[in-house]
């Protein structure tokens, strides 16, 4: 894990990196809130402890431009301010947790595994593509239907993923050729038409569900076969 501190006082940096270093992580320290923020903005890291209180910019101010750069690093932010005004702005303004100090090095250890298993839970759900029980991992590139897995080769996996993508819409056999095979022309092959029929018997197989209809002279559209 990499992580990075932002924090002006090295009385509580130096032993917090030392013991996350201990465990085995990569720690970086800024010790201004401006170099933190120019480190976050330019390195990846998989979570940011931030200090509110700098003589240059304020945490507040390293949290807000993080946001507005487009980083979704998880941020904890680590502070002496114990008011309820300030935790709420922190979280409204997207920290992810707010811990006071004084605080035990275990506790912010179970905090920064919290924050970071929440964010690995949120990038898998938006990495998962689910239509009518069929599920696609794309990060995975595996196919299940009812918790079991569908062996497909790698163009079938790419033409169902495409599919599944314009649930609903008809898609055109250009269209699948330019964006599945990558050609802006048709080679003359019944390539597309092999592919569909194996991928149809495979989910149908599977699910016992006919999910990719021909539509004549237009091409094929996902969706369920209320006959099926």
């Amino acid at each position: 894990m990499r992580i990075l501190i932002v924090e002006d006082d090295a009385e509580i940096a130096t032993p917090v990196a030392s013991g996350f270093e201990k465990l085995g992580h990569e720690v970086t320290i800024a010790d201004t809130g401006e170099r933190g923020l120019v480190i976050a903005l330019n390195q990846s890291f998989d979570v940011i402890l931030l200090d509110l209180m700098f003589a240059d910019m304020d945490g507040f101010s390293v949290l807000q431009n993080i946001r507005k750069g487009g980083i979704e690093t998880p941020v904890i932010i680590v502070s002496a301010r114990q008011s309820v005004h300030d935790k709420v702005y922190c979280l409204d303004t997207g920290c992810d947790d707010y811990l006071t100090k004084p605080f035990s090095f275990s506790e912010l250890v179970a905090r920064v595994n919290a924050v970071v298993r929440r964010k690995i839970t949120e990038k898998s759900a938006t990495n998962l593509l689910s239509i009518h029980g069929l599920d696609i991992d794309l990060l995975s590139r595996r196919v299940f239907c009812g918790g079991a897995e569908i062996d497909l080769q790698p163009k079938e996996f790419l033409l169902l993923k495409y599919l599944m993508e314009n649930e609903g819409s008809i898609v055109s056999r250009a269209m699948i050729m330019s964006e599945v095979w990558g050609y802006d022309f048709d080679p003359g092959t019944k390539i597309i038409d092999v592919h569909i029929s194996h991928l149809r018997d495979k989910i149908h197989g599977a699910c016992g569900l006919r999910l990719i209809q021909t539509v004549k002279r237009f091409g094929y559209v996902f969706k369920k076969d209320e006959k099926s």
